[in-house]
């Protein structure tokens, strides 16, 4: 597996980001959540994707604190599929240890 791009310090404020957002919405406990939901509402096509990139979006808010792609300047040293493979790491580690938010 080859190594991630992005800096650990920034893939743990992802992380971060991405539970305060999760705490702000009870009908939603994890991110597997977020995946289920986006799989019911059209089971065609790379759901998980949206998914992922939905709740990147959403916890890159200035208003919440984390501006994550101008507050980290993630795009000065990384693009989209970095910032992906990224993503579906915070995503498996969520899946995998099952953590209640």
């Amino acid at each position: 597996m080859s190594k991630l791009k992005m800096l650990p310090e920034h893939i743990e404020t992802i992380r971060t980001a991405m539970n305060e957002v999760l705490s702000a919405t009870p009908e939603i406990r994890s991110l597997s959540d977020v995946v289920e939901n986006y799989k019911a509402q059209n089971p065609i096509g790379d759901y998980a994707m949206r998914a992922r990139w939905a709740m990147f979006h959403a916890a890159d808010k200035p208003s919440a604190g984390f501006p994550l792609t101008r507050g980290l300047k993630l795009y000065d040293y990384l693009n989209d599929v970095h910032i992906d493979s990224a993503l579906r790491k915070i995503f498996a580690e969520d899946v995998n240890h099952s953590k209640e938010l």
